[in-house]
């Protein structure tokens, strides 16, 4: 999660230049704010549900796990569970 930021404004940049749109700077923020709040959600609601402590860390690496894991299973390289 410590490089979201950067990487999510990388991407915002460029669904802009794919779209041919301009966000101002007030947009960019608050794409990235929303941004920013739901990957800390998600690490807060992982990490609550893991045996291991409850902490950011754990909670992003398994969120990041398990969105790994959601898109190699929607690309059908693994099996339903």
């Amino acid at each position: 999660a410590s490089n979201a930021g950067g990487v999510g404004v990388s991407g915002f940049e460029m669904s802009q230049n794919a779209q041919k749109l301009f966000w101002d700077s007030d947009m960019v923020e608050a794409q990235l704010r929303t941004l920013m709040e739901n990957i800390y959600d998600q690490m807060i609601k992982v990490g609550k549900n893991s045996r291991r402590s409850a902490t950011l860390e754990v909670g992003a690496n398994q969120a990041g796990f398990l969105k790994v894991a959601d898109a190699m299973r929607d690309l059908g390289w693994l099996g339903e569970s």
